[in-house]
């Protein structure tokens, strides 16, 4: 092996000198990287961003000043989102159009205006490393509207621990492309209890003016994926084989435990369409995600309609 100043040969000798090169190069990045790790926290103490400014600041003269295009919008979107008139789906449409854009000029998504209505950053605090420091930067939005922000957020459910939907991450918006999303709602019932229900449509990352795709309800998308599934052939989509101990196992559940007070009960094998539904009704998001992942094509929304690409 050569290199521009050393070269090594094939020999005892020569790998152990090799190693002694590796390991002097190595020390030399992990020294490097607490240097600038140790730079960075002396700067946060210090009131000062260490990275690159987050969108609505630009760094200059080694600190982060506002950005005088992108800071209003900022402000904007903080007062429009207390203000309990947009959803963040709406909130995105909205100032997308406005010109609220990456630094790349890519529009932003709706996790990106959740990200930002939680950076305590635009009131001058700066979050580092799960720490909260105060910082020398100017504010874009007073304390009080960061809180109000919050509360709104609590309220609609978006603060609560990540979880995936069952059925984001297999089925793409027939008219355009992209991907489907799912959004939760709530709404208060007479006495005194809060409905949830859960929504599927375009995410919109391909076209951001689809208008191709209408909402559907959880419920109403298992009841049509229900009756899809007697339409697949579920040999060539994979999933017999992935699910073939899982029902075996079900099997052996009604025949050993539910008949066990009735000895001479007799009961129905559960065949491995049966059981899928079952698991698309009944079954846990896991379980969902699960069988959705046998399938090798995506599944399709359009126009409200579920179909799966042959």
């Amino acid at each position: 092996m050569k290199f521009p100043t050393f070269w090594f040969d094939p020999t005892p000798q020569g790998k152990f000198m090799l190693s002694i090169a590796f390991s002097q190069s190595k020390y030399y990045v992990d020294n490097l990287s607490e240097n600038i790790k140790r730079g960075h926290r002396n700067k946060v103490k210090d009131g000062i961003w260490p990275q690159m400014a987050p969108l609505g600041y630009v760094n200059k003269n080694r600190k982060i000043v506002p950005d005088e295009n992108i800071a209003p919008l900022i402000k904007k979107t903080f007062e429009a989102y207390s203000s309990g008139s947009f959803t963040l789906r709406q909130l995105r449409d909205k100032f997308n159009e406005l010109g609220l854009k990456r630094k790349s000029g890519r529009e932003l998504a709706v996790s990106n205006y959740q990200q930002i209505l939680k950076n305590p950053i635009y009131t001058g605090l700066m979050r580092y490393n799960g720490e909260i420091f105060e910082g020398k930067h100017e504010p874009l939005v007073s304390k009080e509207l960061f809180d109000k922000v919050q509360e709104r957020l609590k309220r609609d459910g978006i603060q609560r621990t990540s979880h995936e939907f069952a059925f984001t991450k297999f089925m793409i918006c027939g008219s355009c492309g992209s991907g489907i999303s799912a959004e939760e709602k709530y709404k208060s019932r007479k006495d005194g209890t809060t409905a949830r229900y859960i929504y599927y449509g375009c995410g919109r990352t391909r076209d951001h003016q689809c208008k191709g795709n209408k909402y559907l309800r959880e419920e109403e998308l298992v009841n049509q994926l229900v009756q899809l599934l007697d339409k697949i052939d579920f040999n060539q989509f994979g999933v017999r084989i992935k699910f073939e101990d899982e029902l075996k196992r079900f099997n052996k559940f009604q025949r050993t435990v539910l008949g066990f007070s009735n000895p001479t009960a007799t009961h129905e094998e559960v065949d491995i369409k049966t059981y899928a539904k079952y698991i698309l009704k009944e079954g846990t998001n896991e379980e969902k995600r699960e069988l959705m992942g046998c399938f090798k094509s995506k599944i399709k929304i359009t126009k409200g309609v579920v179909t799966i690409e042959q």
